[in-house]
């Protein structure tokens, strides 16, 4: 199965599946990919942040909970955007970090 030509997240899908239909472990380590974006503020940059991290939560391989927004020039200050606690069963909250209320596996609207 090619996916040279795909778009690249459709193959990292395909070779997610491919992978895991193997019986081969996905992943051997722990890596974090750092992707520059343009923002206004850091409010815009946490929305983005939450939009990126929400879409890549279809690859196995991400952990769209531990997502931190930092400033370019400072990158050792992060911002949290997600709750960091884990709910019964090993899942994050969905709420945004600091929320007020119990954590919960649903957005508030």
């Amino acid at each position: 199965m090619s996916v040279r030509n795909e778009r690249p997240e459709a193959a990292l899908v395909k070779l997610a599946l491919l992978r895991r239909a193997s019986g081969k472990p996905a992943v051997t380590g722990r890596y974090v990919i750092h992707l520059p974006v343009a923002a206004p503020d850091l409010p815009a940059a946490q929305r983005l942040a939450r939009v990126v991290a929400r879409w890549s939560a279809i690859l196995p391989q991400t952990d769209p909970g531990e997502t931190t927004v930092s400033a370019e020039d400072d990158q050792n200050v992060r911002h949290r955007i997600f709750c960091d606690l884990r709910m019964p069963g090993g899942r994050r909250c969905l709420l945004p970090a600091d929320h007020d209320g119990p954590c919960a596996r649903r957005l508030r609207h």
